[in-house]
């Protein structure tokens, strides 16, 4: 019998995702991050939700997509703001995105 290891699901707002190529960009910089298992991008709603061993760090998240010209906004893993209304990371003005009801 095998020990199942739990995954951390967050969802994040990613400002200036425009397309299928930034999709791909977004998704393919996430992917590279220690820990991460799944990654799903929806171009229309600005969101990347990522499945994870753990918590992901939001500051090397942060700036792996501001290397490449996007901005992320935080929504905590069960969908509800967390202390402080859910400050976006690196600075951005726009509120966080919940999750969509499980």
């Amino acid at each position: 019998m095998s020990a199942e290891v739990s995954a951390v699901v967050a969802e994040y707002r990613v400002l200036g995702m425009a397309c299928r190529r930034c999709a791909g960009m977004v998704g393919g910089q996430v992917r590279r991050l220690a820990g991460v298992r799944d990654v799903a991008v929806d171009v229309r709603s600005e969101t990347v939700r990522v499945s994870s061993e753990h918590l992901l760090n939001e500051a090397e998240l942060a700036a792996v997509l501001a290397d490449s010209g996007y901005r992320l906004v935080r929504a905590d893993a069960s969908g509800e703001r967390e202390e402080g209304g859910g400050a976006p990371v690196g600075g951005a003005a726009d509120a966080p995105v919940r999750p969509e009801e499980r």
